[in-house]
């Protein structure tokens, strides 16, 4: 099984229509989905009758699955004991949304907190609500993902402070923390990639169809991109020899780096006219060379997960 076959996300940023949704992920190899929205109605929205006749026979027919349900659960003022009471009778519903759809996970949030006032304050608070959910979840044997999000101030801090209360075991903590740290490295990675689209547009005007550097750098970008995927895939199964080798695999990144730069080097030394065509493949290996440390660290973090050890440090 590919690595995209077992990436999920949001679908409803590429169409509310369900059916450009299904054919968009297919297209892209992918086999899940997290529903949040189909059909400008939220998945909150539709009754278990309505996921049944509307949406699963469409999910079948695309063979995709459902990795889990985006909800507005525990999104709701801290303070506001009515619509907390709406949410608690909403996520039965949702649960059973998502037994009808084979799905184990809902998507929650912990509450807005008042603006200006002290997060910490509030913490019994949200203990207490948070298990009022897991309560109704277990009923239905389904598992409560906790988004985090900036806007509700739930910075990485007070993250690890409600797990802590939680009093979880070293394996849980260490997936936890490791999926906080992760998911830094693949936004930087996006980050770069754009990057490097940004600059392709007047790349190609500068540096011709087969030019030896060019060649390079896109068999260094090969690399980079499956030092990615090899990564995710050593993260997804906590394979630890294979995060490894994910490591190992930067030596050749960066050997192509340095020859890359070193030809472009003698590029400018023989024709000075040629500096901004230098410069531009210059900032792309760059942003290749920075993907691949990137890729290293998604490595690094599976070594931690599975013993402990973050760069050669026994952590727990």
């Amino acid at each position: 099984m590919s690595i995209y076959e077992k990436i999920s996300g949001f679908a409803d940023e590429i169409s509310q229509d369900f059916d450009q949704q299904l054919k968009t992920v297919t297209d892209l190899g992918m086999k899940y989905i997290c529903i949040r929205s189909a059909e400008h109605k939220g998945i909150a929205d539709y009754t278990p009758e309505e996921v049944r006749t509307v949406l699963l026979p469409k999910l079948r027919a695309a063979g995709v699955g459902v990795s889990s349900l985006g909800t507005a659960i525990g999104k709701v003022e801290v303070d506001d004991e009515e619509g907390f009471a709406k949410q608690l009778e909403q996520l039965e519903t949702l649960c059973e949304t998502a037994k009808l759809l084979d799905c184990s996970f809902i998507r929650m949030f912990s509450f807005l907190i008042p603006k200006d006032a002290d997060a910490d304050s509030y913490t019994d608070v949200v203990l207490d609500k948070l298990r009022q959910f897991i309560r109704i979840a277990e009923k239905h044997d389904i598992v409560l993902l906790h988004e985090n999000e900036k806007g509700m101030r739930d910075i990485e801090h007070r993250c690890m402070t409600l797990l802590l209360r939680q009093q979880p075991v070293a394996g849980d903590l260490r997936r936890i923390s490791t999926a906080m740290k992760v998911v830094t490295d693949v936004e930087r990675i996006g980050d770069h990639a754009s990057d490097i689209a940004e600059i392709i547009p007047h790349l190609v005007t500068v540096r011709k169809e087969g030019d030896p550097a060019v060649s390079q750098a896109i068999r260094m970008g090969q690399k980079a991109h499956k030092m990615i995927l090899d990564a995710l895939n050593a993260l997804t199964s906590e394979d630890e020899q294979a995060a490894l080798r994910v490591i190992a695999a930067d030596d050749e990144v960066d050997y192509d780096f340095n020859a890359i730069k070193h030809t472009l080097a003698q590029e400018i030394a023989a024709d000075p006219g040629k500096v901004d065509a230098a410069l531009d493949l210059l900032m792309v290996i760059k942003y290749l060379e920075r993907i691949g440390d990137h890729a290293v660290n998604l490595a690094e973090w599976v070594e931690f997960v599975c013993s402990g050890r973050y760069h050669n440090e026994n952590m727990f």
